[in-house]
């Protein structure tokens, strides 16, 4: 209502549940809430880097993790969101199948943003394609995200992550 200067009506409702309408998020911001997930609900402050090297491989400094706060979910809720985000992997109807036999157990959930945009005076629709989630390697829970601008449904770009976490275990 404050940013639409609009009344909120029950449309806006059902919108919202399905993860359309007014929802904005960058993919920091996405990573960072799946990250609170994978861990069980510490958030932290993004960091690009774990620690940075010379030429020499020698490490010259080290990005110690900052917990920014705690959400307060319990255990078993944040497990079932995880049961839930498997299941998008492993189960029959998945829209991340493409990740399953990836190792490192990953888990996902995939989506589009529908988007409507005008170039050249011509009406251009389209979706952005989503794909956020977690996997294990070396020992550590990592977080993911992949955002493909206009590129289409969420499924569809989770063949980039699923080729990154291979790399990653060659």
């Amino acid at each position: 209502q404050k940013l639409q200067k609009e009344p909120w009506y029950l449309a806006d409702i059902c919108n919202t549940v399905i993860g359309q309408g007014l929802i904005t998020a960058t993919p920091i911001q996405m990573v960072t809430m799946i990250g609170a997930v994978g861990n069980g609900g510490s958030v932290y402050k993004p960091n690009l880097v774990e620690r940075v090297e010379d030429q020499s491989s020698r490490v010259v400094d080290v990005v110690e993790p900052q917990e920014v706060r705690k959400v307060s979910v319990s255990k078993s809720n944040f497990d079932l969101i995880k049961k839930g985000m498997r299941y998008a992997v492993n189960g029959d109807y998945g829209s991340a199948w493409l990740l399953r036999g990836v190792p490192g157990e990953p888990y996902a959930k995939t989506g589009s943003a529908d988007a409507t945009e005008y170039r050249n005076g011509r009406k251009v629709d389209g979706a952005h394609s989503w794909a956020t989630g977690g996997f294990t390697y070396d020992g550590k829970e990592y977080s993911f995200v992949v955002h493909m601008q206009e590129g289409g449904r969420g499924w569809q770009s989770v063949p980039v992550m699923a080729d990154f976490i291979r790399w990653l275990y060659r």
